[in-house]
């Protein structure tokens, strides 16, 4: 079987719908419908239930973890071809988080000075995916969010997660008066949960590990919290702040690039959050097997960089900020 139709076959199951699949694919639905009677004619299999709305038989399920792996081999082949080709030596490494995904720049331009004739590839996916390609051997390398332990894996931090609580200075004002001076002093040099209970925040929604954390502090605190909005996404979160919506609860990382970009306006206040415990840890993740000295001198560049990183955030955040 030809592998375009395993391609249609996977953006089928991906939309479950034969018209959006169709037109990501840019065809027909009638030649998309075609390609996936033909599969099924094949392998003498059913794939998906057309009535009353289209749905995946559990022949589909394993047609679709099939169909990946094949790609993934023939991605795979392609890349050795390419590298033979090149004479060069690819490096692959996971990254699971967005957290401090800004510094993988940084860490690329450090490693290409030490090793120009190395091919960096980064995969990103979630934890799960990150562990089944480390135990297929797709690479011996990931960072990422602290999610749980593993054997015949090593483990190190990179840097701890905190979180900033960010305000319009306007909605500040609407919320406590117009004279600020009393909060800004209580919370300089850092706020409460407790003392936020005053805002409407935007917060993660249910589910999702930071909101765990902040839950378990509220419950033990007593205290119910006016969400106006749930998500995870913080650049929306940040867009909501600035828009004098609500508070918001974002990563220390997130501000210092906001900060270094100079995209965060005067008019918004910062303050590092200190009574929470159980926050992330992100870290670099790797096969307790002999790496090669290509790899050793990635985690050694990758550990490095963000100790620096780390240090400068300490310096330009430790008290918040825009306090003036």
């Amino acid at each position: 079987m030809d592998h375009l139709s395993l391609r249609y076959f996977i953006t089928v199951a991906e939309e479950m719908n034969i018209s959006r699949a169709a037109a990501r694919l840019y065809i027909s639905q009638q030649s998309l419908s075609e390609h996936i009677r033909k599969l099924e004619e094949y392998y003498h299999a059913v794939f998906f239930e057309r009535t009353p709305r289209l749905q995946m038989t559990p022949q589909g399920a394993l047609m679709l973890a099939y169909a990946r792996k094949v790609l993934s081999a023939e991605q795979d082949f392609h890349m050795q071809l390419t590298d033979y080709r090149t004479n060069r030596t690819r490096l692959t490494v996971g990254q699971t988080s967005h957290m401090l995904a800004f510094l993988l720049p940084e860490i690329f331009k450090k490693y290409h000075t030490l090793y120009p004739q190395i091919l960096l590839s980064i995969l990103t996916g979630n934890h799960e995916y990150m562990e089944n390609m480390l135990h297929l051997g797709k690479f011996n390398i990931y960072m990422g969010l602290e999610e749980g332990s593993h054997t015949g894996r090593k483990r190190e931090t990179l840097y701890r997660e905190e979180i900033f609580f960010v305000i319009s200075r306007e909605l500040c004002r609407i919320c406590l008066g117009n004279d600020l001076s009393p909060f800004l002093a209580k919370n300089r040099k850092g706020i409460t949960l407790n003392d936020v209970m005053p805002f409407p925040i935007t917060i993660a929604p249910s589910g999702h590990s930071l909101r765990k954390v902040f839950n378990t502090r509220l419950t033990e605190l007593g205290a119910i919290p006016n969400i106006v909005l749930e998500t995870n996404n913080q650049a929306m979160m940040l867009q909501i702040c600035k828009a004098g919506i609500s508070g918001c609860f974002i990563s220390k990382d997130v501000i210092y690039q906001q900060i270094i970009e100079k995209t965060l306006p005067d008019s918004i206040l910062y303050f590092p959050l200190i009574d929470l415990t159980g926050l992330s840890s992100y870290e670099i993740v790797y096969t307790e097997k002999t790496l090669t000295e290509y790899e050793v001198a990635f985690i050694e560049c990758a550990k490095n960089t963000i100790a620096d990183l780390v240090q400068k955030m300490d310096e330009s955040l430790h008290h918040g900020g825009n306090f003036q």
